[in-house]
């Protein structure tokens, strides 16, 4: 299963997982990135998705422009109709040992992707993907 995972932010990162589990890519996209014409046009078609993960707002400190760049996101995929599943902060975070990759937010997007990839039973406990 190919599984995209979005970290929304002021830097948002993304993560591309293969159909064995195993990290493809990750990056760190700006704003402006993110706004881009055609960006998630092009995402996708190098991700090849069959779930998007996007991590949920935060409860907190949460700005006006926070929401619209999660906003922006969540209904670029809706409207494309890709599959997603919103993933709470606490479901994941200090939940799994991290991925060990440069980049705050293309790290946490590609923890976030490892953590639910393990809860299907993609990715076992001792590290060896299915």
């Amino acid at each position: 299963m190919r599984v995209l995972s979005i970290d929304p932010g002021f830097t948002t990162g993304v993560a591309i997982y293969d159909d064995d589990g195993n990290l493809e890519c990750a990056m760190g996209v700006t704003r402006r990135g993110l706004h881009r014409n055609g960006f998630f046009n092009c995402l996708t078609s190098i991700a090849k998705p069959d779930i998007t993960l996007i991590e949920s707002l935060p409860m907190n400190n949460v700005t006006s422009e926070m929401m619209a760049i999660h906003s922006h996101i969540t209904q670029w995929f809706n409207i494309a109709s890709y599959p997603v599943e919103m993933i709470k902060p606490v479901q994941w975070k200090g939940l799994i040992g991290r991925v060990e990759i440069p980049g705050q937010h293309a790290r946490d997007a590609a923890t976030m992707a490892s953590w639910w990839l393990a809860q299907k039973g993609i990715i076992v406990s001792d590290g060896q993907n299915k």
